[in-house]
């Protein structure tokens, strides 16, 4: 999926493996293709795609651990409100709420900028789309998402108790 982890984790694998022979394909139902500029963009409300309006808080202990690029992109004036009091501050640094669509917008942005990365706007189907001579899938979908079931035999049920209170959903 291309939301948020989808695209942060393709832009955080890009910089860690700074490859000419790495191809990271994204795949979102969400997007649509730009003819005029050849770019990926996120559908309209009118094509079924309703944005996220929520607002996120973000943790200085996460933000800070993404390339000074990014959190450059992301954190422009205005685009964000600091958290006051200042709780767990990480070296000084707020934690800070932002919204998630202008998350989305800023990485789908890099994304579209980056060479290795190839954003394909269609879901992903497991039934249809060989992945053997793939080194690495990401499932970056929803708890019920069909991708994730199709490999639940290959890779087993993903661990339910980081969401859980005193180990019951």
């Amino acid at each position: 999926g291309g939301g948020p982890v989808g695209l942060i984790f393709a832009l955080l694998l890009k910089d860690l493996i700074p490859s000419n022979n790495l191809l990271i394909k994204i795949y979102d139902r969400r997007w649509c293709r730009n003819t005029e500029s050849s770019t990926v963009s996120w559908k309209s409300i009118i094509e079924g795609n309703a944005r996220r309006q929520q607002v996120v808080t973000l943790q200085s202990k996460q933000y800070r651990q993404l390339p000074l690029a990014i959190q450059e992109r992301i954190f422009v004036q205005g685009s964000y409100s600091e958290m006051w009091p200042i709780p767990n501050d990480f070296n000084g640094y707020r934690p800070r709420n932002v919204r998630i669509a202008h998350i989305e917008d800023v990485l789908l942005e890099i994304a579209n900028q980056t060479e290795c990365i190839e954003l394909i706007p269609q879901k992903f189907d497991a039934e249809k789309i060989n992945i053997k001579d793939q080194h690495l899938l990401v499932i970056c979908e929803g708890s019920r998402s069909k991708t994730r079931q199709k490999f639940i035999k290959k890779f087993g049920t993903p661990d339910t108790s980081i969401y859980s209170l005193d180990g019951s959903n």
